[in-house]
């Protein structure tokens, strides 16, 4: 069985991880983990240990900021460092722009830090990039792509249900021939975060969650730390985007647990394995899921809200007409 793999990596908040960046009395890193240091030699590792399990697979690498997503990697090319060099040196300038441009206070002349620097923005950007990377990948190898994958299961699970009176026998048939077509190519997308979340893009990101559980991709999650703090809220979009999808969420328990070398022992360990040897495996759950819904206008966790009927926004507040899509409320 052909497998896919996707992996989208947030550059937007790589200017504030290098400037709180720290290093022990030798000289070592404690964290947080740098994208160049860190990130890209452990994907290294753990795209040519997928290449070497999977001969005829298909990897791509998408980079995303908070105003650009680019496609820097695929199978047979390799990872463009230098494009990955350019977007990072465009991210650390803008930064420094909106650093120059923060106001300042009267007992200090040092420029306030942006808060927005380490939030990543591009996320849902990224993701939604990936689902289409995946149909074009499909659509070259699979009449149809996505669609005819949808088409074909929904199919088969019709089949399955108008002959149910033949027995369980026929049943179970008709469900292991659409498992088995549906599997043909397993596609999967793998998701590297390392900023906060940023909640405006919170139904963008869950339409696309659901957009990928409908087509059968798997998206796993890789949340790192963009500090050296070690109680640093955990991503709730996430966790809800893998568990949605049926994939992995996982974020290191200490910012020094994402550098020498530990990050590479977490992809192989962890990311390495495909969706359908996991329930051979039975891989540990180290994340419990967060339901709780997050207001669309103060990103606030809320355990009661109203709801738009329309896009189903959330807010913690009633309002005439809802902020997301202008509807009466």
């Amino acid at each position: 069985m052909s497998q896919t793999i996707t992996i989208v990596l947030d550059l937007a908040a790589e200017a504030h991880r290098a400037r709180l960046s720290t290093v022990d009395s030798k000289g070592r890193f404690k964290g947080p983990a740098l994208i160049h240091l860190h990130v890209i030699p452990s994907l290294k590792v753990f795209l040519n240990a997928f290449e070497a399990a999977n001969p005829s697979s298909y990897w791509s690498l998408i980079c995303c900021t908070n105003t650009k997503v680019e496609t820097v990697g695929r199978t047979g090319e390799g990872i463009d460092l230098d494009a990955i060099m350019r977007m990072l040196d465009d991210r650390v300038k803008k930064a420094e722009v909106e650093e120059d441009a923060a106001p300042t206070t009267l007992a200090s002349s040092e420029p306030k830090a942006n808060p927005n620097i380490s939030i990543s923005k591009g996320i849902s950007a990224g993701v939604t990039t990936a689902v289409c990377r995946i149909n074009s990948y499909l659509n070259k190898n699979l009449p149809g792509g996505l669609a005819n994958r949808k088409r074909k299961h929904e199919t088969a699970l019709s089949a399955s249900a108008s002959g149910a009176d033949d027995g369980f026998t026929n049943l179970h048939k008709n469900s292991d021939e659409a498992k088995s077509q549906n599997n043909v190519i397993e596609s999967r997308i793998l998701v590297i975060q390392t900023g906060e979340d940023w909640m405006p893009h919170y139904n963008n990101l869950m339409n696309c969650a659901f957009a990928a559980k409908s087509a059968g991709v798997c998206v796993d999650a890789l949340q790192l730390f963009c500090s050296s703090d070690k109680n640093e809220e955990r991503s709730s979009m996430l966790s809800q985007l893998t568990h949605i999808t049926g994939g992995l969420f996982m974020r290191p328990p200490t910012p020094a647990g994402q550098v020498h070398g530990a990050l590479t022992q977490i992809l192989l360990t962890v990311y390495l394995v495909n969706k359908s040897s996991r329930n051979v495996l039975s891989p540990v759950v180290v994340e419990t899921v967060e339901f709780k819904g997050r207001c669309y206008e103060t990103g606030n966790k809320i355990d009661i809200g109203f709801v738009c009927n329309l896009c189903l926004s959330v807010f913690e507040r009633k309002l005439d007409t809802c902020l997301t899509c202008g509807s009466k409320v």
